[in-house]
């Protein structure tokens, strides 16, 4: 086993925590690496990456919640500004309100456009309802009686809804950094740590030829899995298709999605997880709401831990 990706980070340290073991064990003593750097320092590090791994995961969860939430709020708002500009075409089309309505901001337009937006689509219903308008009487309401007032508590939930959105992603990046620079610091000291084997230990001893790996050997790691996906509107969801994989030592294929473009495998989260024998993937898993679009990657993964992405695909749900 070793390190191939996030999901090898614990079982390749637990190895070297076995080997360590042995060594220090043997008649050459306790390895003490620079900065006194013992294997108890190891086991430390190990706790802690599993701790930041296990927490990762609680962060992508609460980040898919809030950007859940981000998706569906934005949509029924949009769908209520088409409304509005319908009702003023229909109820006030010859008041100098007819046409002052903002152009719709898309599905993806960032908050700033949005809010803008919406915030004079409040300011023009107002507007209207305090008008005297020939032929009109107020105040406009939408579909199912929904009022400016609806409107204005729902623009204020999702103004809310953007600084939780920023916290979700600021606490998901900053987990990701620290598991980074954990990851690097203890590769260095593994490193060095093979290095100290190697020059206590001739090559052919026990000790010697059970040394870790740091990186898979040479035919180790499964072939790219290759992948095409669209969204299945008979089924509300995307479906994503691995081509036929003839590697045997595959047995698991896992979805996965980084709301980074272009695609970053650092912020990437799982989506779902199956059997090497089941191909097909559904979700909708980022496409909640029509018009929106998510980048994802599958992967090929083998019970030693190595794995190899596929290339990124994009899918968008229809409008």
């Amino acid at each position: 086993m070793a390190f191939s990706g996030i999901s090898s980070y614990i079982i390749t340290i637990d190895n070297f925590l076995a080997h360590w073991f042995s060594v220090d064990s043997s008649p050459a003593g306790a390895v003490l690496l620079g900065g006194g750097y013992a294997r108890a320092d190891l086991q430390a590090d190990r706790a802690e990456m599993q701790r930041i791994l296990s927490k990762q995961e609680d962060l992508d969860n609460s980040l898919q919640i809030v950007q859940f939430q981000r998706d569906q709020r934005r949509a029924a708002l949009l769908e209520r500004f088409s409304q509005l500009r319908a009702a003023i075409e229909v109820y006030v089309k010859d008041s100098p309100y007819a046409g002052n309505l903002p152009d719709k901001p898309g599905r993806n337009a960032g908050s700033a456009v949005l809010l803008k937006a919406l915030d004079d689509a409040a300011s023009t219903w107002e507007k209207i309802n305090g008008a005297t308008i020939p032929g009109f009487s107020g105040p406009l309401t939408l579909r199912g009686g929904y009022a400016l007032a609806d409107f204005v508590a729902d623009l204020a939930v999702m103004r809310n809804t953007y600084p939780e959105l920023a916290q979700a992603t600021n606490d998901a990046a900053l987990n990701r950094r620290q598991r980074e620079e954990l990851y690097q610091k203890v590769r260095g000291q593994l490193i060095d740590y093979r290095k100290v084997v190697e020059l206590n230990f001739s090559a052919g001893t026990p000790l010697f030829e059970t040394l870790p790996l740091l990186t898979p050997p040479s035919g180790a790691t499964p072939d790219r899995p290759q992948v095409s996906g669209e969204w299945d509107a008979s089924v509300g969801k995307a479906r994503i298709v691995v081509a036929p994989l003839d590697d045997p030592k595959v047995t698991r294929l896992q979805l996965r999605t980084s709301e980074d473009v272009p695609y970053q495998t650092a912020s990437e989260r799982t989506v779902k997880t199956q059997p090497a024998s089941e191909t097909t993937f559904l979700t909708e898993d980022g496409l909640s709401v029509p018009g929106s679009e998510e980048q994802f990657r599958m992967y090929a993964m083998t019970d030693a831990g190595h794995e190899a992405g596929s290339q990124t695909i994009t899918i968008q749900r229809p409008e």
